[in-house]
């Protein structure tokens, strides 16, 4: 036995000397694992701190930078506005600034070239002053927009050059202030370059094969990193001014920067070297506290080991250990009971291992059967969801989408929705993405009751440019909350209907009534519609020699469009008005942008001029103006009026000229007539029917058809700004119908033509012309004018008092257009206005026989 004991002991390492090498060992790593992390978290410390630095080092002089250069364009437009007062000394005023050492300046439309100097320097220095005064004299203007700036060789100053529309400036700038700032640093280092990357102030230490590229173009305004050069560590910060094109590079050798880290390593290293070494001596004398009473318990073990359950521990401590030995001294004592007893227990465990089993099989098979059940439930759902026509896809507060939905969404949506968001499904613009989100967390907060937040949501979706486009289609969407346990809503239910073939059969119906419409009105004015298609015809061949010509005339083209939009538009020919008005925009949006498309202008014109002469065939077969008409060549009737003319029977010349050549003035005025029949209910208003005085007037229709024709842009502009809405009508103690009438007369002795187009209405406000104006010509003034002036510039070429442009007028072309035709017929117009009484157009034509 004792032999035993005594090999057992002799064998390895003995318990002592594990402890005190396991004790070592733990101390060596906990305090190499404090030195790593103190040293870890030193290096990152000084890093962060040393970054903080060199970031704000280089802002520091960018913005120093900046400042003079806003400081001294400031001072420069101060001293170039001034002047412009002959009584300011400039010099003076030069001479108390400190940035600008010398300044040249001229305005727009004037050649004078003015300059300024400094009369002293601080740098005091004659050459200095010579440079100056050179620079001023040699300097050359800038054509380019803006500001932009150059420093001067070997000099610290910058030269800058600013223009705008109305002036341009050229200044030196006194930058000591900078290169005294980044020279007295000791420990930094600076390189501030240009655009092209040529240094214009370095400091400190030179460092060759500076990658400037890869860091100006890494940076954004302001940014630090860690980069090698040359194989040695810097830690870099750039700060930039991109408009100007300075960039200001700041850095420091991470051997620089982390020297004191160095120092606090080895010292906390001879720290922990003290630690161990006290740790050791008191690990010896816990380990022969420790081993003494280990080694009982060995001895005790042995006999256990040899059958011997009698043998009693000792251990004379008062710590764990003595417990230690009465529980292992309890413990061979019930190990002697319960090896009776082991046999029992085996068997027992035996039929509890079995039953384990049995249970576990049948477990699986009551899985299984569940997993069958939930399957055929789902596939069951799903056939459901999938037979109804209308979509229906689930999202939740974060407006992701649940991977269930009807397969109609597939087709109607033209995308799965599972795994999107209900702005990607929705095709939902970026610029409403942050409204939808919003509109989310209303809904499912119930912030507002549901239905009332539903419908702030998107209601409907259309795909396709148009209803004739063959990719259409048109969904009202629904939305139903669904709950939790809580009552809370924990997802949206989103249903779609496919309303396509509803709103195609409503656009079918409404193009019906307007083709019906457009019938009775060319039936009603059968005579005015032929004649207008005869001017019609004319325009359309003019068009061609105006658009197809080298240079073309952008306002002639929008003449002839712009009466093709007004003159259809009184037969409703929708089709032909929003052609017209489509080419009547592009000709407008390329004189404003200054871009000439000439094929496109061409290709729009031929496409306009296909569908007016199919329009033209189909109506005149539809209608048979050809059939029961009959007609005269108008060669042969010119023929017969020189016939009659050279006769000497003055009663047959005169019933010819006012039965034959001349028709009853009331003919031209038929298609207005209707025009502000149909013009009442768009605009909300109400129009008396139009009363045409002395209307049996006769006249020549073709000396006077193209100034009828014009007359159409008068009456829209009448119905639509000056005519009043009905309840603005009863304040001002108006009848609810806006009046226009026209009176017609003979003046000069038979050879003058007075027509008067007279409303009831608004009357031209002299005040909002002249601010209009104004805004259109802010170079002019209209201060000198007086308010009976003011007003006849409605008919200037593009000039609209409208806010917008409308279907019915606002473009500023039509009254131009009338005033150019008057002018052409050698007439003139007068206006007669009174603001909130009304207006009167007074045209004097001469008379043609």
């Amino acid at each position: 036995m004792g032999e035993n004991l005594q090999a057992t002991k002799m064998k390895g390492i003995g318990l002592k000397a594990k402890t005190l090498l396991g004790l070592s060992a733990l101390l060596l790593v906990a305090i190499a694992g404090i030195l790593i992390f103190t040293n870890l978290l030193l290096i990152n410390d000084k890093k962060a701190y040393v970054f903080e630095n060199v970031l704000s080092n280089a802002e520091k002089v960018r913005n120093l930078i900046n400042e003079n250069i806003s400081n001294s364009l400031f001072q420069a437009e101060s001293l170039a506005m001034l002047s412009q007062n002959e009584n300011q000394n400039l010099k003076e005023l030069m001479d108390r600034q400190e940035l600008v050492d010398g300044l040249y300046f001229s305005f727009t439309g004037d050649s004078n070239r003015k300059t300024l100097m400094k009369s002293t320097f601080p740098r005091n220095s004659e050459s200095y002053f010579d440079f100056v005064s050179n620079w001023i004299e040699d300097a050359k203007p800038t054509n380019v927009l803006g500001v932009s700036v150059k420093k001067i060789p070997s000099k610290n100053t910058f030269e800058l050059n600013y223009r705008d529309d109305q002036k341009h400036l050229g200044l030196l700038i006194n930058m000591d202030n900078v290169w005294t700032q980044i020279s007295n640093d000791s420990v930094f280092s600076y390189t501030v370059v240009d655009k092209n990357r040529k240094p214009l102030w370095t400091s400190g230490e030179n460092l060759n094969d500076f990658p400037y590229e890869e860091l100006i173009q890494a940076s954004g305004a302001s940014t630090s990193k860690e980069v090698t050069i040359n194989e040695g560590k810097y830690l870099v910060a750039v700060s930039s001014l991109p408009k100007l094109g300075i960039y200001v590079i700041s850095y420091i050798s991470t051997a620089k920067a982390y020297a004191v880290v160095g120092d606090l390593s080895v010292k906390t290293i001879s720290f922990g070297l003290v630690l161990l070494g006290v740790s050791l001596i008191l690990g010896l004398w816990f380990a022969k506290r420790l081993t003494g009473p280990i080694e009982a318990l060995m001895e005790g073990a042995n006999f256990v080991a040899e059958g011997n359950f009698d043998h009693e521990v000792e251990v004379r401590t008062h710590d764990e250990l003595a417990v230690l030995g009465g529980r292992f001294n309890f413990m061979s004592g019930k190990i002697k009971d319960l090896l009776g007893e082991k046999e029992i227990i085996i068997d027992e465990l035996k039929e509890a291992n079995i039953k384990i089993e049995d249970y576990f099989k049948n477990l699986e098979k009551k899985v299984e059967e569940r997993t069958r059940e939930l399957k055929s439930a789902n596939d069951f759902i799903q056939a459901m969801i999938d037979s109804l026509d209308q979509g229906l896809f689930v999202f939740g507060p974060d407006l992701k989408c649940s991977p269930v939905y009807t397969k109609a969404c597939e087709n109607l949506f033209r995308k799965s929705p599972a795994g999107l968001t209900y702005n990607e499904v929705l095709d939902v613009p970026a610029d409403q993405n942050a409204r939808i989100e919003k509109w989310a967390n209303i809904m499912f907060s119930e912030k507002l009751p549901f239905e009332s937040a539903a419908t702030l949501g998107v209601n409907e979706k259309v795909y396709g440019e148009s209803i004739e486009s063959d990719d259409y289609s048109m969904l009202k969407l629904h939305y139903h909350p669904m709950r939790d346990e809580e009552e809370k809503i924990s997802n949206v239910v989103v249903v779609a209907t496919d309303k396509t073939d509803e709103m195609r059969a409503i656009e079918e119906t409404r193009k019906k009534e307007r083709y019906v419409e457009m019938i009775f009105k060319i039936l009603a004015t059968k005579k005015q519609f032929i004649e207008f298609i005869g001017e019609v015809d004319s325009y359309v061949k003019s068009l061609d020699e105006v658009i197809e010509a080298p240079q073309p005339s952008y306002d002639h083209a929008m003449l002839i469009y712009h009466s093709f939009n007004g003159g259809f538009g009184m037969y409703a020919v929708d089709a032909l008005v929003t052609e017209a008005r489509k080419c009547e925009q592009t000709v407008v949006d390329m004189k404003k942008k200054g871009v000439l498309d000439h094929q496109l202008l061409i290709d729009q014109k031929n496409a306009f001029k296909e569908s007016y002469h199919r329009f033209k065939q189909e109506t005149f077969d539809t209608l048979g103006f050809n059939s029961n008409t009959v007609e005269i060549d108008q060669a042969i009737l010119l023929y017969i009026n020189d016939l009659v003319q050279q006769t000497d029977n003055r009663e047959l010349k005169h019933v010819f000229n006012e039965k034959i050549m001349k028709v009853p003035v009331e003919e031209f005025f038929v298609p207005y007539k209707k025009l502000l029949e149909s013009l009442g209910p768009k605009l909300g208003k109400e129009f008396a029917p139009l009363v045409v005085h002395n209307g049996d007037l006769r006249v020549d229709p073709d000396s006077y058809r193209e100034f009828f024709s014009l007359l159409v842009h008068l009456f829209r502009n009448c119905a639509d700004h000056g005519i009043e809405a009905p309840h603005v009508r009863e304040e001002r103690n108006k009848t609810m119908e806006g009046n226009i009438q026209v009176h017609v007369g003979v003046e000069g002795e038979g050879s003058r033509l007075k027509l008067v187009v007279e409303d009831d209405g608004n009357g031209i406000d002299p005040a909002r012309v002249r601010k209009k104006l104004q805004e259109n010509n802010p170079d002019k003034s209209y201060t000198d004018e007086t308010d009976q002036d003011i007003i006849y510039h409605i008919f200037d070429q593009d000039f609209s008092t409208a806010e917008q442009v409308t279907t019915i007028s606002g473009r500023g072309v039509g009254m131009s257009a009338i005033k150019d035709i008057v002018d052409r017929m050698n007439g003139q117009i007068k206006l007669e206005s009174e603001v909130g009484k009304g207006t009167k157009f007074i045209f004097d034509l001469p008379i043609s026989y």
